[in-house]
């Protein structure tokens, strides 16, 4: 899997589903092959930090798979407090001979032993070169750490690297299509899950932990749950959705933020569900079904070119965006890796694309909002600028309205909602809402 990351563009936890779905592994070692990949894609500048110490060739030149089994071999020996040395070692070890031949096994014992006995060398500080922590020490690439540091400077930027390396808690959605609300969820979530949280923004909304994949819990697959984040669940909250609205999810995915419109419409109305991506599409069609969200209904479209669709008919447009989702890296650790500088250019020309053709099929006085789980300037602000400068009929909503003043930071007084994952404890988040 660390492999198909690093040379295929994979996702992490669709490499795990499907993974789990071939071997059947047991509880205890799903547990392992997660903590053991994500935890290499969050700390892999550190880790390659700790085997170049030791290591006497350079790791561009191992292959993928012998630089990933030492990744994964030095992670066990210095994250993992309670397994011992010497099975992290021989387990590597049996590994290279599987993936390389007699040497690299050598090389890869070699490394790891030191690793083992000698430690590293220290880690660059924040007081010696803030660059130098953060890329190395934090695990970010530098690229992306020397644009925090530009806009946000080193205590942010800090911030938001340490935010990144924790694992992110699960947030699930109590699906009310499917059964009563107001006594039910905390009694129910209470008896089959540890220690559900309430949220103290979204009503609907739980953090919880979970004692097996939460796919796989009766609640989830009688619908009465939804595996949904925080901010996907505050974007359907503020787009002000009603019974009877006639609603348009210009860029739906799997259909998460349509299925929890339909929930606060109580079945009323009708959602079009838009998107590029006929594997989208099937995994939407079977998330409303088994939500009961009976009011969506697909479309396969690009967004980007003009709507199949009569114009100035929709009274709410979301348009939550394709982006790079630099707001997630601590749900997606390796999407630090996967992304470049220029993707953040490519995408910001394909979401105004998308803006444009979405705001015609707005009827005068609906309501469109955008969002992405980015915080990068090209993508959210930039937007939202030459929007309106484009569209002078539309008129911003506020959105920091009802929003806990402990999750906003450097408001900057244009009516944009801005959530930073180490305030908020949501993704990092950007929307702005307007009327017609």
């Amino acid at each position: 899997m660390l492999r198909q990351v690093e040379q295929e563009g994979g996702f992490a936890n669709h490499l795990l589903e499907m993974a789990f779905n071939r071997t059947g592994l047991s509880p205890e070692d799903r547990r392992l092959a997660y903590l053991l990949v994500y935890g290499v894609l969050r700390h892999r500048n550190r880790l390659d930090w700790a085997i170049s110490s030791h290591a006497d060739h350079p790791l561009g030149k191992l292959t993928p798979w012998i630089r990933n089994c030492l990744r994964m071999g030095a992670y066990q020996l210095l994250d993992i407090r309670d397994l011992r040395p010497s099975v992290a070692v021989d387990e590597s070890v049996r590994l290279a001979h599987r993936y390389g031949h007699r040497g690299t096994a050598s090389f890869v014992n070699a490394v790891l032993r030191k690793i083992a006995s000698q430690g590293v060398r220290s880690l660059p500080t924040m007081s010696e070169s803030p660059e130098e922590h953060l890329v190395i020490a934090q695990s970010h690439p530098r690229w992306l750490v020397n644009r925090w540091l530009k806009r946000y400077g080193p205590d942010i930027t800090l911030k938001l690297c340490v935010v990144n390396n924790q694992p992110p808690r699960t947030t699930i959605r109590w699906n009310r299509l499917k059964g009563g609300f107001l006594d039910q969820p905390p009694e129910l979530l209470g008896k089959s899950l540890e220690e559900p949280v309430p949220s103290d923004v979204i009503p609907e909304a739980f953090f919880i932990q979970g004692p097996q994949p939460i796919v796989h819990h009766p609640l989830y697959q009688e619908g009465k749950i939804d595996i949904m984040g925080l901010s996907s669940m505050l974007i359907s909250h503020l787009l002000d959705v009603t019974g009877g609205h006639k609603v348009l999810d210009v860029c739906s995915g799997s259909g998460g933020k349509s299925c929890h419109m339909a929930d606060l419409m109580e079945n009323q109305g009708v959602i079009i569900s838009a998107d590029l991506k006929k594997g989208k599409l099937k995994a939407f069609l079977k998330r409303s079904r088994r939500l009961g969200a009976g009011i969506c209904h697909p479309l396969c479209c690009d967004s980007a070119r003009d709507l199949p669709l009569k114009e100035a008919f929709f009274d709410r447009v979301l348009v939550d965006a394709p982006c790079s989702s630099l707001g997630v890296i601590q749900r997606h650790p390796e999407i630090r890796w996967l992304r470049s500088e220029a993707d953040i250019l490519s995408l910001a020309r394909i979401q105004k694309d998308i803006l444009i053709r979405a705001a015609k099929a707005l009827r005068k006085g609906g309501r469109l909002l955008y969002g992405t789980c980015s915080l990068e300037p090209e993508e959210t602000e930039d937007v939202m600028r030459e929007f309106l400068e484009r569209f002078p009929g539309f008129k911003v909503i506020d959105m920091n309205d009802g929003i806990p003043n402990a999750w906003q930071y450097k408001w900057k007084g244009d009516g944009a909602l801005r959530l930073f994952p180490f305030s908020s404890g949501t993704d990092g988040f950007f929307a702005f809402s307007v009327r017609k």
